[in-house]
């Protein structure tokens, strides 16, 4: 049982989580994704959230083809809108968490 916004929740909302860093070293260090899964993870627990799957990208955002370079946002969004969950993104260089 969890207690959120002065509401009493019996089950946890689920979600998706998507992590992704733009070059190979960021990729291999993991202190980039470590970063995000924390933040999500944090966000998440202080929701309510159940982030009950992951999807992970080592793809730069830049360029008019990024969407189509990134199939793993690409099977995240097809998820979420087939569970009809969100897909919790951390954008670490700025304080934010977009859903």
């Amino acid at each position: 049982m969890f207690l959120l916004d002065g509401h009493t929740r019996h089950t946890l909302d689920p979600a998706i989580g998507y992590l992704r860093v733009s070059t190979k070293e960021q990729g291999r260090s993991g202190l980039g994704l470590d970063a995000q899964r924390a933040a999500i993870e944090s966000f998440a627990s202080r929701e309510g959230i159940l982030v009950n799957v992951g999807y992970t990208e080592v793809e730069t955002g830049k360029g008019s083809d990024a969407l189509d370079r990134r199939p793993q946002l690409a099977e995240a969004l097809r998820a979420a809108t087939r569970t009809k969950v969100p897909v919790l993104v951390s954008k670490l260089d700025s304080p934010q968490l977009l859903i």
